[in-house]
């Protein structure tokens, strides 16, 4: 019995301690444009020089003002991440959506990830630019 109450009072602190920290991702679209804050149709391939844009739609946000981040790496050959830029998106309420771009000058395997303020990783997506 105090076993249980153990694990019970553990996950409740776990719950506590991390729960604020995720947001449910509604969608998560990688596009070359935004047409009436909504997102052009998905990508995964695109030119040298062209405008990459990280659109995403969360939820159940809360209604304090929370930060995330949109992480874009070039993934090297060896598999490492070269962070290209971080974005701060500041959201809140019960459904926010939000987006940022990157310019395209480096050909490669990339990849792009939406974090909270605590660097978890709530979503990701990979491209190619050629």
């Amino acid at each position: 019995m105090k076993r249980i109450f153990g694990v019970l009072f553990f996950m409740m602190i776990v719950s506590f301690t991390y729960g604020n920290t995720s947001y449910k991702i509604s969608r998560s679209v990688l596009t070359d444009g935004i047409i009436q804050k909504e997102p052009a149709p998905d990508r995964d391939l695109f030119y040298l020089g062209e405008r990459a844009i990280f659109f995403t739609e969360l939820t159940d946000i809360g209604v304090d003002e929370k930060k995330v981040f949109h992480r874009w790496y070039l993934i090297k050959s060896d598999g490492t991440k070269d962070m290209m830029a971080s974005v701060p998106l500041k959201v809140k309420g019960y459904r926010w959506r939000t987006w940022s771009s990157k310019n395209l000058y480096n050909r490669g395997k990339w990849m792009v990830e939406l974090t909270d303020d605590q660097d978890v990783i709530l979503v990701s997506k990979e491209f190619i630019v050629q």
